[in-house]
């Protein structure tokens, strides 16, 4: 990993894992690291479902701070990505990132309340993490459309509070989730782009070596 005037580069995306390539403990050993020690942002859930499907439940098990945009972009998948989410039993923190665009597409009151909009309720059904700190974020991201900016828009200080307090509390529950991950077919209009076009190994790697932050 190299440093230069304050900003951070993570080497090739072959390079990251090579040595959990050599054997199963080293594996295990690496990857319970990698995972547990960055924290991981996604742009939307969408995102976050494919990754945690395709890292597996050892390294899923192993994550312990994920951060979404909330965004309309990939809406329909809040389902799966919940109940992989779930699988994060080590979770210690949690940030769900709002902005003008998380109310894009919703009508009425469901685009201000949190309680009340079925894609952020669905997190609610999380159940086992015993110890996660769950955030409630806002930031002016993605569309600088001044019109957006307005009071209206924006989801109020203390809703944001109360919610993160409901929703971890939720997740804090020693019981079974409730949520299951149900198998996808297709890709969403809104993705049709390289990253899931067949792009082979290195496209992904590349994609997944975005998500970190550091």
């Amino acid at each position: 990993m190299e440093h230069e005037a304050g900003k951070v580069s993570l080497p090739p995306s072959e390079d990251i894992l090579a040595l959990a390539r050599t054997c199963r403990q080293a594996y295990n050993e690496v990857t319970a690291i990698y995972y547990g020690e960055n924290a991981f942002y996604f742009p939307n859930f969408w995102d976050m479902k494919i990754f945690m499907y395709m890292i597996g439940a050892h390294n899923r098990q192993c994550m312990k701070d994920v951060r979404v945009q909330w965004s309309e972009i990939g809406r329909g998948s809040a389902n799966n990505a919940a109940a992989l989410l779930g699988e994060c039993k080590k979770m210690r923190h949690f940030e769900i990132v709002l902005g003008p665009e998380s109310a894009l597409g919703a009508r009425g009151q469901l685009k201000f309340d949190l309680f009340q909009n079925p894609r952020t309720c669905v997190l609610g059904l999380i159940r086992g993490m015993k110890n996660v700190q769950v955030e409630v974020t806002w930031k002016r991201t993605l569309y600088h459309v001044p019109s957006l900016y307005s009071s209206s828009w924006s989801y109020r200080k203390d809703h944001r509070e109360n919610f993160a307090k409901w929703l971890q509390e939720k997740m804090r529950i020693q019981e079974k989730s409730e949520l299951v991950f149900v198998e996808e077919t297709g890709t969403p209009k809104e993705r049709e782009d390289e990253n899931f076009k067949g792009g082979g190994p290195r496209s992904w790697g590349r994609w997944f070596s975005d998500m970190i932050v550091l």
